[in-house]
Formats: C-alpha cells, structure tokens, sequence
C-alpha cells in the first residue's frame, strides 16, 4: 500500500475524519489535558477556600470555575477519540459526573433550606422586640425585589444577568433540539430503536508512538482485548474498583467533615447575630 496515495485522513497523526465527521483532533488533547489540570487544580482551592474563613468568599466562584472546567474538559473529550474508554474509567466517570451534579444540586438545596430557617428566626426575632407583624420577612422581601424589578426599564431589564441566563439558556436548548430535529429529519432510521455500532477502529498505515507499520501490509484492526489490560489497578475488577472509588472518598469527606465540625464548633464558637450596616448591604 502506498501512503501517498491515500486521504490524508487515513495517515495524518494530528486528526480523524471518517464519513466527514471528526472523532480526534490532535490540538484538543491540549485543551482536555488544561481543562482536566484545571479540575485539579481548583478542587483542591474549593477545600482551602472552605476551611480558612477568610477565603470563604472565594469558594463559590471557585466552585463555578470547577463545574466550568468539567463542562470543558467533557466537551473536548468529544475530539480526542482513538480506542474508548476501559470500564473502569468509565465507572470512575460516572463519579465525576455524578458526584458533581448531586453535589451542586445538594448545596443550592442547603442553600434555600438555610435562607428560609434564617428569615423565620429574623421573623421571631422582630416579633419578641416590635411585636406580631402582618407581613413576614420573606414576603417583605419578595415585595422589595419585585418592586425592584419593576421599577426597571426594559433597556435594563435586557442589560441584565438574568436576561443573559434566559438568552443562553434558550440558546443552549434551541441547539439541541435543532440536532434533535436534524437527526430525525436527516437519518430516519435513527427515529427507530434500530442504531448499530458498524464501525472498528483500526491503526492507521503509518509510524506512530503507539504502533508500528509495516510498509505494504493491509490494515489492521485492534485487538479486542488489551494484551496488558492486568497492568491496570481496575483489571478484572472493575465493580470493586469502583466501589472504592465511590465509598472510599464518601467516608473519607465524611470524617474529615465531622472532624472539621466538631473542632470549628469547639474553638470557633457560633457567631452572634449582628445587624448589618447599611454600606455592606449591597454586597450580600
């Protein structure tokens, strides 16, 4: 077989294109590997920012940064397709992903639970100094920030936050029901339960760091199995391994957790309610 003959996309080490649709780009490899890094990176920051007071304010938008990375580094995994991913790497994705999600709805429902226990007490502590009121202090503060909000033009309804996350988020959902719309349209045999894995990855006929060619023998396909799959720490028991991964970490955060609570109770002290001046309100 002659290499020069062939479509660059059979030979060239830096992409696949197969049926006009890309599988690997060379350079996204660089872009997974920041992403990935950066994941590492910020993790180990959510956990500083967390245990020293003074850098709490930094948690949250470091925590964004993190889910940010996570978004990055899936969408570049897309593009830096060879082989697949063995199952215990997938087990361990499940985790990444899982993990992340759960936890990120898990705080934002601690979040509403603490806000809703704090206005109640405001709510009995106003009571014990001025008396009943009519109004609670969540309502009052509902009616102020609709108040707000109607008080706005709609220039500036438009030139705001949430306008942008309505904009996003509905251009983010146009794009996917248009692929939704043009799977169907364009390949009805999809609309049935009837999708076939038909492809097999081969090593292309060229010199590599993971295969060597030999000039004039035919294509050859990977084997099924890794001839060194007992090298890996999940070979041959990748529910195991798994379940460590996921019990492991839980009961390690756990303790870790309980012992942070317990020292912070016993040394911290539980901060006194304070009223807050007028020039810090905004930063709330």
């Amino acid at each position: 077989m002659n290499n020069s003959s062939l479509d660059p996309a059979y030979t060239s080490l830096g992409f696949t294109l197969a049926n006009s649709k890309y599988s690997c780009v060379r350079e996204f490899y660089v872009v997974h590997f920041f992403f990935a890094m950066a994941m590492g990176v910020l993790g180990v920051v959510c956990f500083v920012t967390r245990l020293i007071p003074r850098l709490r304010y930094f948690h949250a938008p470091v925590g964004r940064a993190y889910i940010i990375s996570l978004l990055g580094a899936t969408a570049s995994s897309l593009l830096i397709h060879n082989e697949g991913m063995p199952l215990g790497v997938l087990i361990s994705f499940c985790w990444v992903l899982g993990g992340t999600v759960v936890g990120w709805l898990a705080i934002v429902l601690h979040r509403d639970i603490l806000h809703n226990r704090a206005l109640n007490e405001l709510d009995r502590s106003k009571a014990e100094l001025l008396g009943p009121s009519s109004e609670s202090t969540k309502a009052q503060l509902q009616r102020i920030m609709r108040s707000i909000a109607e008080r706005k033009t709609a220039l500036q309804r438009m030139l705001s936050w949430k306008a942008l996350h309505g904009i996003l988020m509905l251009v983010s959902w146009v794009n996917i029901i248009g692929r939704i719309g043009v799977t169907f349209a364009t390949f009805p045999k999809l609309s049935y339960p009837e999708f076939e894995c038909y492809t097999y990855p081969a090593y292309k006929p060229v010199n590599s760091s993971w295969y060597q060619y030999t000039p004039g023998s035919p294509i050859q396909f990977l084997p099924s199995a890794d001839p060194l799959y007992s090298r890996l720490p999940w070979a041959y028991s990748e529910g195991r391994f798994g379940t460590i991964l996921l019990v492991g970490p839980s009961l390690a955060g756990f303790v870790l957790g309980l012992v942070y609570s317990y020292l912070s109770r016993r040394f911290g002290g539980s901060p006194k309610l304070q009223a807050v001046p007028e020039s810090d309100a905004g930063s709330l």
